[in-house]
């Protein structure tokens, strides 16, 4: 007889063998990854890092009980599930092994994730690059993992083993496996050993940081907050940020607050005062019509282009040679986005609010009023995340987007998320508008060009700085110079089509009728330090875009945002007699955020001299006056969204 098999408590102790290795195996899995993606172990890049071998003891501790909930969870659930298929000793070994492979996969896929996304591994992140379109978003994670070939292989591989090795181990164990309330008995007391252990690490917090990227803690913190959750307002008493009240479904960490009401909604930064005035964009006025009627204005929006790259020079030639020419004769300054992605940044500048209000006034209709042509031409789909309702491009005089020409893709595929063509379709659609044209009206004309966008190259783009085709499983953190110069390269070819843009526009209506506005919707990280893409963090190179004032005058607070832009526009003088210059206020104040701006990821607020980063969940400085300004602005600009929701169009 075999020792495993020569008695019951023999077998129990086998068994429990195996399952702490199995919790051992998926902490070692996390732990690889927290070291690789976060340097958790080291510096801690963009997060938190241990510090001292006690932390370090505690967290693996603490992280081996969540692991033994996750684990009994699993377990327990595949067990049900393989009851068709197999019988007991080996359907607990194959539920064993499948609940280990499983956070164990995700840790692959957040660790491949990374290497392409930087920090995008939440769906919300990631639904929010896919403008809300579901199928998008499922395409962007896709492509960034290994082919479906290799996954099936891999799956295919590893059920092998496991039914193997599950067939091989049960010879040595006995087949009963004690009664179905004695099992529950134990996932509960292992979840709840995991909730308490998930209740202890938030208050250090590295080991909150580190279990907060574990599969396990994520889990656990989902199902400690709806165990929680006494009032079904969303928040509960262990994971954070914790509900300020948890038998008030009216306070919550994300409600609305009602200033001047004595009474802390969302439990952060005390009750907003009713006088509260947060730093608002530019006034917005009625455009006054210039005295030449062939004068054209041109708001030309540059995809994922950093502030950083006019000037820039690589291998000792320009980068964009014809944006430094247009800044050298122009009023320039670098400007910053409230949130670096695409929709809510686009509709902040056509609105001039922090938070856009779909059917609100847009540039649109101050430049229609005021007896304009608008004109709108965009290399990308503009109707996701309902574009025409945040935008106004739909009264548009002409409007051409990236649909009105499928078959001149550049993309690999024609979803909405992906579709796009390149800036020479989009000037070319332009020129041909132009030569066309009748009539005296003035023109305002919307350009957006996008060929900079991830993954920075496609087959029309000239090699000025590469002759070398990116790929996307070459786009990696130990490939960064390869993919640094390819989007170098793609920032060139939207350069010319500006220089294109300018003449085309100075040729048919003389170099003193033209006004632009340059300008970006948000930067780009390329792993500095370690992210790539926007919409993860609110440092500068994701969020400070170029302002190139061409022949616009006027005088504009610095720091200067994206919701400023209709305002400067609306109220400027045009023309090349028009003056302009950049007013420094230090106490002017930003708001920036990552993610749904009603429950953000991160806030920040970023003024002249310094900016603040914080993550909800985190502990709050709440005697810090920056903390406090920068809750105020987010509340105040929840309340100015909700009262224009209220109030209409």
């Amino acid at each position: 007889m075999s020792p495993l098999t020569s008695g019951n408590g023999s077998d129990r102790l086998w068994r429990s063998l195996l399952f702490a290795a199995a919790v051992v195996a998926v902490g070692l899995a996390d732990g690889l990854v927290l070291a690789n993606v976060k340097a958790f172990f080291g510096s801690g890049y963009n997060g938190q890092a241990l510090r001292g071998n006690s932390e370090v003891i505690r967290f693996f501790l603490l992280a081996a009980a969540c692991d033994t909930a996750l684990l009994a969870v699993l377990t327990g659930i595949f067990r049900f599930l393989l009851r068709p298929f197999s019988a007991e000793p080996r359907r607990y070994l194959l539920a064993l092994g499948l609940g280990a492979v499983t956070p164990v996969g995700i840790d692959i896929a957040l660790h491949r994730l990374h290497q392409t996304l930087g920090d995008v591994l939440a769906l919300d992140l990631v639904m929010e690059l896919a403008a809300g379109n579901e199928r998008g978003a499922v395409d962007e994670v896709l492509a960034s993992l290994p082919s479906i070939s290799v996954l099936l292989v891999l799956a295919l591989a590893a059920g092998a083993v496991l039914w193997i090795g599950s067939g091989l181990l049960s010879r040595y164990f006995r087949a009963g496996t004690g009664g179905a309330l004695r099992r529950g008995v134990a996932v509960a007391a292992a979840l709840a050993l995991g909730m308490i252990a998930l209740q202890f690490g938030q208050r250090d917090a590295a080991i909150r940081f580190g279990l907060g990227w574990k599969p396990s803690g994520m889990l656990l913190a989902r199902v400690a907050t709806w165990l929680t959750d006494f009032d079904f307002d969303g928040a509960g008493l262990v994971a954070l940020p914790r509900d300020p009240a948890p038998f008030d479904a009216a306070r919550s960490p994300f409600a609305l607050e009602i200033p001047g009401n004595g009474i802390d909604e969302n439990g952060m930064a005390g009750d907003l005062p009713m006088d509260y005035m947060a730093s608002q964009p530019m006034m917005v006025r009625a455009v006054s019509k210039p005295s030449n009627p062939k004068h054209v204005v041109a708001l030309v929006l540059l995809e994922s282009f950093r502030a950083d790259l006019i000037g820039y020079e690589y291998q000792d030639r320009a980068v964009t040679p014809h944006l430094n020419q247009l800044a050298a004769e122009s009023a320039w300054h670098e400007a910053f986005t409230h949130s670096a992605m695409t929709w809510p940044s686009r509709a902040s500048m056509f609105q001039g609010r922090v938070l856009p209000v779909a059917n609100s006034p847009t540039l649109v209709d101050d430049f229609s009023q005021a007896g304009f042509e608008v004109a709108w031409f965009s290399g990308q789909h503009d109707g996701l995340r309902d574009g025409a309702d945040y935008l106004g491009f739909e009264r548009a005089d002409r409007f051409f987007d990236a649909r009105d020409r499928v078959e001149q893709r550049t993309s690999r595929s024609a979803q909405p998320i992906s579709l796009q063509v390149s800036w020479k379709t989009v000037i070319s659609e332009v020129e041909s508008f132009l030569a066309e044209r009748d009539g005296d009206r003035p023109l305002f004309l919307y350009v957006n060009l996008v060929d900079s966008h991830f993954p920075y190259d496609h087959a029309e783009l000239d090699p000025i700085f590469t002759t070398e085709r990116l790929s996307r499983p070459t786009i990696s953190r130990e490939n960064r110079e390869t993919v640094w110069r390819s989007y170098l390269n793609a920032a060139a070819g939207t350069d010319r089509g500006v220089g294109r843009l300018r003449a085309a526009l100075e040729e048919r209506f003389g170099a003193d009728s033209v006004s632009m506005l340059v300008t970006a919707d948000h930067g780009e990280a390329f792993y500095e330090p370690r992210f790539l893409g926007h919409g993860q963090a609110l440092d500068h190179v994701q969020t400070a875009v170029p302002w190139i004032a061409y022949q616009l005058g006027g005088s504009w607070t610095i720091p200067l945002a994206l919701s400023d832009v209709r305002g400067a526009l609306t109220s400027a003088t045009l023309g090349p007699e028009a003056s302009a210059g950049f007013v420094p206020d230090p106490e002017r104040g930003l708001l920036q955020y990552s993610g749904n701006p009603e429950e953000p990821r991160l806030l920040g607020l970023r003024r002249l001299e310094s900016s603040l980063q914080w993550t909800p969940g985190q502990e709050l400085p709440r005697s810090d006056p920056a903390f406090t300004r920068m809750i105020q602005a987010w509340e105040y600009a929840r309340v100015e969204q909700a009262r224009a929701r209220s109030i209409g169009p």
